[in-house]
């Protein structure tokens, strides 16, 4: 067998650097290639021209500002295809790179094709990628080493409790977390279901998206993360341990990112976390803005659906079920609107958000919104419509939130104390709202919230 496989790849025509650089501009695939383990590098501008049985394999492609010709239904790239460099291709699809149907007993990670599609995507171009329909593709957090790691992080010790700075997680000491990377002005047509394989490390970031903006993912399809399959594996750890960072989306100032119509499922932390950024050296502004999320299912995260903090935000007819419900990291909600860091950085709040239209199934806490803004923000910063909350909400230190037309069952504290004055609900408006367990301390004066047109208990 491996003699048949040799004399195979002897048979196989090499394409070659020489080859490239006699050819002016272009040049025409059109039979199948090997690049023979070795990387083609295209001068500035080339353009590949794939013609029918045009094929390439095995090696590395690099380019500046590179470009590609061919049918967006012909494979002209073996899974064994690098892509390197700069690319200008304003379509580009997962039909281009040979697929085998995944065996579920025996997965092979699809990594370098997931890695490989957004190579083909630019920052400094618009491009448009398709994941074609009943395609399944496994992935992987690529780091194998300790699980533990996160306890290296700086800690203070705050009334004999430890308190790790686990936002030093988001720095670039820990980019081994980070799987993938979407470029800005992408569009993204996800009609195939991306599924990770499980790891046993805490935390991790399917996409990290910093400083991105005008990025569009809608479609059909999926994307889950690994936590129903998690691995408790190290005897070292509880099985309690950690998960606040294993998102499946991790924006850090971004702006204008749309996430229309698809299944975001199984993160072992949030499935959307879009907020500011946190590190010291960071420049201003530091806020993120911009995030639309239409009919998004968010199913099964361990700690929260979606964490924003954020300005100029609109989340509508989204579906959130089962989140926080297994073996979940707090406050495990279905949306929780919290910023951190705003003693330090008070302009990370919340600032004019809409939540509208949305449905919740199971959730252990539909909303929780500890630090929404600050008590002296002074003004409504989220505004919350035509809901209905059929699990506990927490919005204890939540400050200037709006609800019209909602019906909340009830409320609970921080922790999972009654709402008393260690666990205070300022500054809030609730508008034609239906309220069924009502907790009368919210009308304490000082607190400063406001009913109209409520409908309290049964």
């Amino acid at each position: 067998m491996i003699q048949t496989l040799t004399a195979l790849t002897i048979l196989l025509a090499t394409l070659t650097q020489q080859m490239i650089d006699r050819s002016e501009g272009s040049f025409t695939v059109s039979q199948t290639y090997t690049l023979g383990g070795q990387a083609l590098t295209l001068p500035t501008g080339y353009q590949l021209v794939f013609k029918k049985g045009g094929h390439l394999s095995n090696g590395t492609l690099r380019a500046i500002e590179g470009r590609i010709s061919a049918s967006s239904k012909r494979s002209i790239f073996a899974a064994d295809i690098v892509i390197e460099g700069s690319w200008n291709v304003p379509n580009i699809y997962d039909k281009w790179f040979d697929y085998t149907q995944p065996d579920t007993n025996h997965p092979v990670p699809a990594n370098q094709i997931i890695r490989n599609l957004l190579a083909l995507a630019n920052d400094d171009h618009s491009n448009h990628i398709f994941f074609s329909r009943n395609r399944s593709y496994y992935f992987e957090l690529p780091y194998k080493g300790k699980a533990n790691f996160g306890e290296r992080v700086a800690h203070k010790v705050i009334k004999g409790v430890t308190r790790r700075n686990y936002l030093e997680l988001y720095g670039d000491d820990y980019d081994f977390l980070r799987i993938f990377t979407i470029p800005s002005r992408t569009h993204i047509t996800l009609h195939s279901n991306l599924q990770m394989l499980p790891t046993n490390v805490g935390a991790y970031f399917v996409f990290m998206q910093k400083d991105k903006h005008d990025i569009i993912i809608e479609g059909g399809g999926s994307i889950r993360g690994d936590a129903p399959a998690h691995l408790y594996d190290n005897p070292l750890l509880p099985p309690s341990y950690y998960g606040e960072w294993g998102h499946i989306f991790c924006f850090m100032r971004c702006r204008d990112i749309t996430l229309r119509d698809i299944t975001i499922a199984d993160a072992f932390g949030d499935c959307v976390s879009y907020h500011g950024t946190y590190g010291i050296n960071d420049h201003s502004p530091r806020w993120g803005e911009r995030l639309t999320m239409q009919r998004v299912r968010i199913i099964n995260a361990r700690r929260n659906g979606i964490t924003l903090a954020a300005r100029n935000c609109r989340i509508s007819e989204c579906h959130f079920d089962q989140c926080g419900m297994n073996n979940g990291t707090y406050p495990m909600s279905a949306i929780d609107f919290e910023a951190d860091g705003l003693d330090t950085w008070p302009e990370l709040g919340n600032q004019n958000v809409i939540m509208e239209n949305c449905t919740f199934g199971r959730n252990k806490r539909d909303i929780a919104a500890s630090n929404n803004n600050l008590p002296s923000y002074g003004k409504i910063a989220t505004t919350i419509r035509g809901c209905y909350f059929p699990n506990p909400i927490r919005i204890t230190w939540g400050n200037w939130l709006r609800f019209e037309r909602c019906t909340i069952t009830s409320f609970i504290g921080a922790w999972n104390r009654p709402v008393d004055t260690n666990n205070s609900v300022k500054h809030n408006e609730f508008i034609d709202c239906r309220i069924i367990d009502f907790p009368e301390i919210l009308k304490t004066s000082s607190w400063d919230n406001t009913f109209i047109n409520c409908t309290i208990g049964k």
